[in-house]
């Protein structure tokens, strides 16, 4: 009888890591947007597989691996205001110890200039099926989204008019697991997907005075020729606090030695 193996539900990167160290292509300062999918598996069995493609400007990526017994599939794409990723598993009556990845990544990140106010508040729209994401800025803790979607603001403070400052997000799903209790008595289906493609989208931007009340006519100028100043402002332009999220993404090989010991 086929049943999914109690570890099999360890797909770590999609419950709730932070991405602090995250693989992220695109810099947290000056112009640049792109993504990175890859997809592995690691194992004694043949065949092995191990693909992983990068972006470093406006575009998608995508990398899959096929076999008898298992269906790898991660893509990115990644563009000045708007994200997304996706990966899927797809794993029939496998009887090895291996190890399975897909993961995406997409970040944009800009340089902007503000014509007044002392706080930008960035709010997006995320929507997705399967799984959770993480979404956050580049560089500080970020939050896992809950499917069907959310939407979510996050303020950069400090800001000096007609000083230049950088901005940066990033989008990130990740299912990496281990499938040590796979036998020939107990061989293994699974199912894994998070599909969050093209579905951070930056809906609005809000420009703040010292005392947190929005201004408007505020010229937003970007190193990208983005149009920040064209998105309408929010009606509650009050960044919400992230979820904190506590554990961070290990080494791939050393999060599959540790699922393999679980016995």
């Amino acid at each position: 009888m086929k049943r999914r193996g109690r570890y099999l539900a360890l797909a770590t990167g999609l419950l709730g890591f932070a991405v602090l160290g995250a693989n992220i292509p695109a810099s947290a300062t000056g112009i640049a947007a792109g993504a990175t999918a890859r997809v592995s598996q690691i194992g004694p069995v043949p065949p092995l597989c191990l693909q992983s493609h990068d972006i470093f400007n406006p575009g998608s990526v995508g990398a899959a691996c096929a076999a008898a017994q298992y269906d790898l599939v991660a893509g990115a794409s990644a563009d000045f205001g708007m994200l997304g990723a996706s990966s899927r598993v797809d794993l029939v009556s496998v009887t090895s110890d291996l190890g399975f990845i897909a993961d995406a990544t997409a970040s944009f990140s800009d340089t902007l200039t503000v014509s007044a106010g002392s706080q930008v508040v960035f709010t997006f729209g995320l929507a997705g099926t399967g799984m959770p994401a993480i979404f956050g800025k580049i560089g500080d803790i970020a939050q896992q989204v809950i499917p069907p979607g959310e939407t979510i603001s996050f303020a950069y403070a400090g800001i000096t008019p007609g000083r230049p400052f950088n901005i940066g997000f990033h989008l990130d799903t990740n299912i990496d697991f281990g499938t040590p209790n796979c036998t020939f008595d107990n061989p293994c289906d699974v199912h894994f997907l998070s599909d969050w493609g093209n579905t951070a989208i930056l809906e609005s931007v809000d420009v703040l005075d010292n005392s947190g009340d929005p201004l408007s006519g505020v010229a937003i100028s970007s190193e990208s020729g983005f149009d920040y100043s064209g998105l309408h402002p929010g009606p509650q332009p009050v960044p919400g606090v992230p979820t904190l999220v506590l554990v961070g993404l290990g080494a791939v090989l050393a999060a599959l030695c540790r699922l393999r010991s679980i016995h």
